[in-house]
């Protein structure tokens, strides 16, 4: 970064010692130099966001989280239909439990449930509960595979296409190569923090396929507090960066 920073303030001096040799006099080299320095620093980032902005505007995302919301409720129905062929309205329903608590909900592209069940009346009822849940989770991984698609769909048609033309058109001036050139050294830039998110997603099928292996959606650990022992975290998948090379 240190190297990259000589290069851009040597790139002024140049400009600088450039315009000496075209004027004759002082004054001018310096007010050219000014208007230089203002134009590729100030003048040409600013407007290549305000340019950006208005040739390739952001869609609405109202569209694409109403597909998701479908989808979530075909996941619902789905669940729902499963449920009733088992002759039960609720996973939990047959074992009876005592002091739970739960919460469930759709919001935006997320659906989620949290249940927290203290004890159970009827343990002859926990198999199906167990059952229930291993068949609704690994459905909802699916449908959550399903309304990323239509999230991903949006973000590259309009914030990261949008970013993205920002970027290329920036190249212009000297200061927004020097930064990204920086940012690229730094590994704070786009395209990082695009690769880091898709290590996040992978690391996100590792620990859902770790969790089928292992049969944690159909554990008791899953919606009850009572643990007959503890909990081994050894085969956990652990989440590793990886540097770009």
């Amino acid at each position: 970064i240190f190297l990259v920073s000589m290069l851009y303030v040597s790139l002024f001096f140049l400009i600088g010692l450039f315009l000496s040799t075209r004027t004759d006099r002082p004054a001018i080299t310096l007010m050219l130099s000014m208007c230089v320095w203002v134009l590729f620093v100030l003048i040409v980032p600013n407007l290549t966001v305000l340019f950006v902005e208005h040739t390739s505007p952001i869609q609405s995302e109202e569209p694409y989280k109403e597909q998701a919301s479908e989808q979530w409720k075909k996941f619902e129905a789905e669940v729902k239909d499963y449920l009733q062929k088992r002759g039960v309205e609720h996973s939990l329903d047959l074992a009876n439990p005592s002091g739970m608590g739960s919460r469930s909900g759709v919001n935006d592209y997320d659906s989620g449930e949290t249940v927290s069940a203290s004890g159970f009346r009827n343990e002859e009822g926990l198999p199906l509960a167990q059952e229930c849940y291993e068949f609704k989770e690994n459905l909802r991984t699916q449908y959550a595979d399903r309304i990323w698609q239509i999230r991903k769909a949006y973000l590259d048609k309009n914030p990261n296409r949008q970013s993205l033309l920002a970027l290329n058109i920036s190249r212009i001036s000297p200061a927004a190569v020097y930064y990204n050139a920086a940012a690229i050294l730094a590994e704070t830039d786009l395209g990082s923090f695009w690769r880091f998110m898709e290590q996040t997603r992978q690391y996100r099928r590792e620990w859902v396929d770790y969790l089928r292996d292992e049969k944690i959606f159909s554990s008791r650990r899953w919606f009850t507090t009572e643990f007959e022992e503890p909990f081994d975290l050894s085969k956990i998948p652990k989440f590793k960066e990886r540097s770009e090379g």
